[in-house]
């Protein structure tokens, strides 16, 4: 009977330690979290770029502390260009991170550099990173670069979908459309993401290129909020985009577009980071660019 008793001691005494190992990890574990949380923070561009005769919004809604998205909104050192990029990395948690910490700091070094890259050439830089990175896993990945004076956009992007752009007729607002649809009409796997052990390049991804009238909208949207979707319409149905207001503001069109995203991820119970970007080229102040 005493050896019972021992036995029971014995036990409750390695379940104390483990509760107190536990315990101890946890806490460990919960102040690497919060130092993750810090530097995806610092990641994300805390202050957006003041363009004259542009007006720039952007907004990010992580679905856990620890997300999988990241964008950048860099302009160069001598005001010509306004280079975007956009990723997302299938790795979650700390690995992800540290994916999104190294595009993060390429990019800005290539862009702050040698602004004369195009964006398929930053495009393959950061896919091939991604690769020999040695973390096997699905990669959507776009980069955009604007040139001021011309305001032309030129893109490449995998794993998502194209820019929405707005145009402007009379003070008024048309309804949002998709850039060059058509391509991903012919292509559907544009839509799906990369896979980092066999490299997407820009010869095989979307394209697109056009010019920002006064006046006109361009909206970059997040894709993983949607990703069983196959069709643009799949994208679009969602968002309501036939909804949003002919003489909304840019912070209306933003709110309008990331409330219709995440009701949809709300109905199919699932959580999603939602990011967007918008910009608009003003009338009145574009003179001053």
């Amino acid at each position: 009977m005493a050896k019972d008793g021992d036995d029971l001691d014995s036990i409750r005494k390695k379940l104390k330690s483990f509760e107190a190992n536990l315990q101890d990890l946890l806490k460990a574990t919960k102040e690497d979290l919060d130092i993750a949380e810090q530097l995806q923070k610092f990641l994300m561009p805390n202050r957006l770029p003041e363009i004259p005769g542009m007006q720039c919004l952007a907004r990010y809604i992580p679905a856990h502390q620890i997300s999988c998205e990241g964008f950048d909104i860099i302009p160069t050192k001598d005001g010509r260009q306004l280079w975007i990029v956009s990723s997302w990395t299938e790795s979650f948690g700390l690995s992800s991170l540290l994916l999104q910490a190294m595009v993060h700091l390429q990019s800005k070094a290539m862009v702050e550099s040698r602004p004369q890259l195009s964006a398929s050439e930053v495009f393959n830089d950061l896919s091939l990173s991604l690769s020999e990175a040695k973390k096997a896993a699905g990669y959507r990945l776009m980069t955009a670069r604007i040139e001021i004076s011309s305001l032309s956009v030129n893109g490449v992007s995998i794993g998502s979908v194209p820019p929405l752009k707005r145009a402007s007729n009379r003070n008024q607002l048309e309804p949002w459309a998709f850039v060059n649809p058509e391509a991903f009409a012919t292509n559907p796997t544009l839509f799906e993401a990369a896979n980092s052990s066999a490299p997407t390049l820009a010869e095989n991804a979307y394209h697109f290129a056009f010019t920002l009238e006064p006046g006109s909208r361009l909206c970059l949207l997040s894709t993983e909020w949607n990703k069983e979707a196959r069709k643009l319409s799949d994208f679009a149905m969602p968002l309501s985009l036939a909804r949003a207001k002919s003489d909304a503001t840019l912070l209306e069109d933003l709110n309008h577009i990331l409330m219709n995203a995440e009701a949809h991820t709300k109905r199919i119970s699932e959580q999603r980071d939602l990011s967007a970007i918008v910009l608009e080229v003003d009338r009145k102040k574009l003179h001053l660019a």
